[in-house]
This record gives C-alpha cells, sequence and structure tokens, in this order.
C-alpha cells in the first residue's frame, strides 16, 4: 500500500475564508449602525410632528371665541399649560390694546351706542415641547374678538 504525503501545504482556503468572513461582518455592522441611524432619524421625526400637531391643536383650542370670553370675563383662568401624552402645551394670550369697531353678519358694522361691543386685538403664542426629548414648536395666531361688556349687565 502506498501513502501519498503532501509535503507542503500553503493553506490558502483559510486565508481566504477569513478575510472573507471579516468583510462579511464589517458589511453587517454598517448595515446595523445605519439602520439604527434611520430609526433615531425617524423616532426624532415622529417626536416633531408630535408636537407640531400638539401646538396646532393647542391652538385651535384656545383661539376659541369662548375661551377668550372665559379668560376675559375670569381673570384667574388663562389658558396655562396642557399636558397630553408627555407633550407640554403652554398658552400665552397677549392684549395687544388696540381696539376696533366689529363687523356684524354679512360684513355688516354693528350699531354704535353705549352697548355696542367694541374688538380687540389678541396674540396667542402656543410653545409645546415633549418631555425628555428635545422636540419642541412654538406657534402664533392674531385674532380679533369681541369683549365683554359690562354696562348694563350686558356682555356682549
Amino acid at each position: 500500500m502506498k501513502i501519498k504525503i503532501l509535503k507542503k501545504q500553503s493553506g490558502i482556503t483559510l486565508i481566504t475564508s477569513l478575510i472573507m468572513l471579516m468583510v462579511m461582518t464589517v458589511i453587517g455592522l454598517t448595515a446595523i449602525r445605519l439602520s439604527t441611524i434611520d430609526l433615531v432619524v425617524a423616532k426624532n421625526y415622529q417626536h416633531q410632528l408630535t408636537v407640531y400637531q400638539a401646538a396646532e391643536t393647542a391652538l385651535r383650542r384656545d383661539v376659541n371665541f369662548y375661551h377668550l370670553y372665559e379668560w376675559m370675563l375670569d381673570n384667574t383662568k388663562h389658558p396655562g399649560e396642557t399636558e397630553n401624552e408627555g407633550v407640554v402645551s403652554e398658552t400665552l394670550v397677549v392684549d395687544l390694546e388696540k381696539d376696533y369697531i366689529c363687523k356684524g353678519r354679512q360684513n355688516q358694522a354693528t350699531s354704535i351706542g353705549p352697548d355696542s361691543p367694541s374688538c380687540k386685538l389678541f396674540m396667542f403664542t402656543i410653545d409645546s415641547h415633549l418631555e425628555g426629548t428635545g422636540a419642541k414648536d412654538r406657534h402664533y395666531q392674531g385674532a380679533g374678538k369681541q369683549v365683554p361688556n359690562a354696562s348694563r349687565g350686558s356682555y356682549l
């Protein structure tokens, strides 16, 4: 029986497979890192949209005539802060101290007299932020509103 003895082995297959394994590991780690960054970007975008929507909701709620009417009648009840699912919205209403004649229905002026309502300009500022993140948003809106008229017990 003849035994064939290999005198020299180069080991090129082992070296090639180790290099291929290393390249695939680097590609896999890079893909994981990129997907993690994409998730962080998507999460930040979602936080920003959440805060934007909260600011818009607070703006639409607080610019409402009936809320402003209550605040003018009762100085202790201000819009203040509201919190919804970690989003804090703070409303600030500033009286711009500008009076003008209110227009009634169909753009016709209301009657002028001691009980005629006057209108004032107000600036609403809504600051919203999501707790635990850097997501924040600020919205402004001006609004002209009739002010309560306390003469003779009338409010409008």
